[in-house]
């Protein structure tokens, strides 16, 4: 799994900034649990299109629904290429984990 494109949404005045990211595959729960390990997850399974979200209190917000191939990144500090590029070595780490166990 990989990010194809981070698309520019909206920055706030506080400094906090909104950014979609397109994967190249829909989520599934193996990889919403991987995200989980990065804060603190959230999903409800029992909505008719189950919802996640994955909260770093310092830092970001991560949200999704489960099968789509987006999600929400909302960045509480001004450190938008920065955290960008480290959740995009998360999702490649999922793969080359999924890889290799395959």
């Amino acid at each position: 799994m990989k990010v194809l494109d981070v698309r520019h949404i909206e920055d706030c005045l506080d400094g906090s900034y909104v950014r979609e990211l397109v994967l190249d595959l829909p989520t599934d729960r193996p990889f919403i649990n991987h995200l989980g390990r990065q804060g603190r997850l959230c999903y409800y399974g029992e909505f008719a299109r189950p919802f996640f979200t994955v909260v770093d209190t310092s830092r970001f917000k991560l949200k999704g629904v489960e099968g789509d191939r987006t999600l929400t990144l909302v960045g509480f500090a001004d450190d938008s290429a920065s955290l960008l590029s480290w959740l995009s070595g998360i999702v490649a780490q999922y793969a080359a984990t999924n890889q290799a166990a395959s």
